[in-house]
């Protein structure tokens, strides 16, 4: 998973003409130029079947890229926690940590994500099979969105409890997205942006709801939000029809900015209300 990240994190590698590749090529021997296969592997280290390995074009190559910090060593290639923006967070007043995803913890936050947003079915052995292919969909979502979202933009938080942390007990996620909709909206609000800092996807597990594990996970990712990402808002959706959702909002100061037409409901789509907390104003 690590040689992924690391991948993820290097594509100016793979494009021959970025300014990264021009740096290469004046570190190396000025008597052979590198191949083209040399910078199909970020770091290098491998040949194709076809090629001998030539060591000191490899290592010229990598040592070049390490003092532009584009490309790390094998062995000091970061953790998923390592390269995300945010460490953890005990919530003041709380027993609560908040923290980012750990790559062994994506099943679990999966299946908190399947319970809360499944909508049952009345016929049981049809409502297993929308279950489990619902739990597939948003596994895959969540691996997608980890292995390929731009690491300033995107970070899944959970939480846990900081005395006894046996395992996540809620989980957020927070990016920052444009979307033309909201943006049209905050316009008419009087709020000229150009993106936006958005909280989506959360969910407590059934076993530890009502004991303020949401409200700590807002409050991380409007820590995370002013302090790293500098955005001075946070907005979100949710259903106008989820009242527990709704009232935990207001309590944690999110103010109502749109709300869906009500002509939504003749296609059958459940009305949403966009919502907004200010964090602070220039």
């Amino acid at each position: 998973m690590q040689g992924v990240l690391a991948q993820s994190l290097l594509p100016v590698v793979e494009d021959h003409s970025a300014p990264a590749t021009c740096f290469v090529r004046k570190h190396l021997s000025a008597k052979r130029a590198p191949r083209p296969w040399q910078f199909r592997d970020p770091l290098c280290l491998r040949s194709p079947p076809d090629r001998p390995r030539d060591c000191a074009t490899r290592s010229t190559a990598q040592s070049a890229l390490s003092t532009t910090g584009l490309v790390q060593t094998e062995a000091a290639l970061p953790s998923l926690t390592d390269i995300i923006p945010f460490r953890p967070w005990a919530v003041p007043g709380t027993r609560w940590r908040v923290r980012p995803i750990r790559e062994d913890e994506v099943p679990a936050v999966c299946r908190i994500q399947t319970e809360a947003f499944h909508e049952a079915h009345g016929f049981p052995p049809i409502n297993a099979l929308l279950h489990t292919i619902f739990q597939a969909e948003v596994l895959a979502s969540l691996r997608q969105k980890l292995k390929y979202a731009d690491r300033d933009n995107f970070v899944c938080l959970v939480a846990e409890d900081r005395h006894n942390p046996a395992g996540v007990l809620g989980v957020v996620e927070v990016s920052i997205v444009s979307e033309k909709e909201v943006l049209r909206a905050m316009r008419a609000a009087g709020e000229e942006i150009e993106s936006y800092a958005y909280v989506a996807c959360m969910a407590v597990s059934d076993a530890a709801r009502r004991q303020g594990i949401a409200s700590a996970l807002l409050a991380g990712a409007e820590r995370l939000v002013a302090d790293r990402w500098v955005q001075g808002r946070v907005l979100l959706h949710v259903y106008c029809d989820n009242r527990p959702a709704v009232e935990l909002y207001h309590r944690n100061s999110y103010q109502d900015v749109l709300h869906d037409p009500h002509w939504n409901a003749l296609w059958g789509r459940r009305r949403r209300t966009l919502m907004c907390k200010e964090l602070w104003r220039k």
